[in-house]
This record gives structure tokens, C-alpha cells and sequence, in this order.
């Protein structure tokens, strides 16, 4: 079983590769208040597990950075500890929750899913609700979607363009 840990001192590290999915949402953001509430089963551990999209960028399945670049990759270091969790490293690399959500619906998107139904690593229009609960919360993700669509191949556009129609279309702030 791959543990974070071992992981990050083959590959450390690094603005091109960092945390992200569900772990980087349950890093607590204390800017925008926005993520996921499940730090304790996050973060309780020392052996953090390797899946899904845990870890991105280069060297990895799922790479975001040729259509997002470094946008909203922040180190995380200080905010562990303000949580009370030990870094995993001597700087902790990690998505923010906007960047995060982008690179679980671009990484779906590119594997060919349809990202309005709900599925294994999915990110739902609820799930975004949840965890970006303002509009302009959810527009940081909308943002990241758009800058990356130029970049993505026709059949992603059309994947990522569905989904912004749907997120856009279902009012959950009303």
C-alpha cells in the first residue's frame, strides 16, 4: 500500500507536485473557509494512504499543471501546523480548494467520465455547494475551469463545459 510519506521522498514536493483531491480539501483554508470537514480522518494519520488524487503533477497518473500551471498551488506548511498536524515535509506543496476541485474535474473530464453523474472520485454540483458555499467560492473553481479550457483536448472542453452549465444552472445559494 503507497503511503504518502514514501511517496513524497521518491518524488518531494514541489510547485509541479503536490497534494490534491481530498486531501488538499481538508486542509484547512482560514482565508475563504471553504473544504471539506473530515481533517481528522485526513490528516489523523502518519500513514496517509496514496489514492484517487492524493498526489498531482509531475510524475504522477494525473497532471493539471499543463492547463493550470502552478495557479493556486500554496505551501501548506505553516497551516498544518496551525492545525496541529506535523508537515510531511519540510514544505508542504498542496492545491488550494479551488485549485483541488479543478484538478479532480479536469482529471475526470480527461479520463472521459461524465462529471455530472456522481462516480468513484467524482465531484458532484452538491459537493461543490458544500464545500465552496458563497458564489464567489464557487466561481474560484469556475475560473480555474475556464482558464484551463483552451488548453484541453475537445472531448475535456466539452466534459468541463457540460459541467459549468449544470454547476451554473443549479442554484443552491438561493
Amino acid at each position: 500500500m503507497p503511503y504518502l510519506k514514501n511517496r513524497i521522498k521518491q518524488n518531494p514536493l514541489s510547485k509541479s507536485h503536490y497534494i490534491s483531491g481530498q486531501q488538499a480539501l481538508n486542509i484547512d483554508d482560514f482565508e475563504y473557509h471553504t473544504g471539506d470537514w473530515h481533517t481528522l480522518a485526513a490528516w489523523g494519520s502518519d500513514d496517509i494512504e496514496v489514492k484517487g488524487f492524493t498526489l498531482m503533477g509531475d510524475g504522477e497518473k494525473y497532471n493539471t499543471n499543463p492547463y493550470l500551471g502552478d495557479n493556486g498551488i500554496i505551501d501548506a506548511t505553516d497551516i498544518l501546523r496551525r492545525m496541529g498536524k506535523k508537515p510531511i515535509a519540510p514544505v508542504v506543496w498542496a492545491a488550494n480548494h479551488a485549485r483541488a476541485a479543478a484538478d479532480m474535474l479536469i482529471c475526470n473530464a480527461l479520463d472521459g467520465l461524465d462529471i455530472r453523474q456522481n462516480h468513484y472520485l467524482s465531484l458532484t454540483i452538491k459537493d461543490l455547494d458544500d464545500w465552496f458555499s458563497t458564489p464567489q467560492d464557487k466561481q474560484r473553481v469556475y475560473s480555474l475551469l475556464e482558464q484551463a479550457l483552451v488548453k484541453l483536448p475537445t472531448y475535456a472542453q466539452d466534459a468541463i463545459l457540460a459541467w459549468l452549465k449544470t454547476a451554473k444552472e443549479t442554484n443552491f445559494d438561493a
